[in-house]
């Protein structure tokens, strides 16, 4: 569990960076592919809320079903001095499931929506000519997740990101699913399952994060 431990420990402070600004972190300012979609107007509750609006929207609903996550890895680490709280669990698990399946759902809404738009030409000339390399040298990223980023946006697939996104949260969802069947049976989840849906909520926290990143450095 001293693995479990630590990965907890270093996941909270990870999100302790992103949850005060989660709208500069999930793929914000890739609406200006599209013009006006990254205008806010009153929020989401105008009949036809901007891509910007929704992207905001979904990432609170993916740091939210983060954060019931760990909480769920620091029941399962506690269980080992203290037994487990399956009531407490299954709790942290339903609302993981909840704010994912509200993030997934808006994803796809996303990925559709920008289907029915035109790209701005000059956003996709800056998008070709970005020195992908360097940026992500000069700044230490993930090299494997950045090249995934950056190979959809060097070619203007931002649309691709939005598929991305959907598909790697509907990924997510599953595994909360199979978490979800052990604790409904007061099993606990294996620590193989926990440590791979760990990793996914990284990974794709950190996709979405380097597609807003290489918009911000456009300007």
């Amino acid at each position: 569990m001293k693995v479990l431990k630590s990965l907890t420990i270093l996941t909270f402070a990870f999100l302790l960076l992103v949850t005060d600004g989660y709208g500069y972190f999930s793929y914000n300012r890739s609406c200006e592919a599209f013009p006006e979609q990254c205008e806010q107007g009153e929020g989401l509750s105008i009949a036809a809320p901007t891509l910007g609006q929704l992207i905001i929207e979904s990432a609170g609903g993916f740091i939210k079903s983060n954060s019931d996550y760990q909480l769920i890895l620091r029941e399962i680490e506690l269980s080992s001095s203290y037994g487990a709280n399956f009531v407490v669990l299954q709790e942290l698990i339903n609302n993981a499931i909840e704010n994912m399946s509200m993030a997934n759902s808006i994803y796809w809404q996303i990925w559709h929506t920008s289907k029915s738009l035109d790209y701005d030409p000059g956003v996709l000339e800056k998008l070709s000519q970005f020195d992908y390399l360097s940026y992500q040298v000069e700044n230490n990223l993930d090299p494997v997740i950045f090249e995934k980023a950056a190979n959809y946006l060097k070619v203007g697939d931002v649309r691709g990101t939005y598929k991305q996104a959907y598909k790697a949260t509907g990924e997510i969802l599953q595994y909360l699913e199979t978490i979800k069947t052990r604790i409904d049976k007061n099993m606990l989840p294996s620590i193989k399952t926990c440590w791979r849906l760990n990793q996914l909520y990284l990974e794709t926290e950190l996709f979405g994060q380097y597609v807003s990143e290489v918009f911000f450095a456009l300007d």
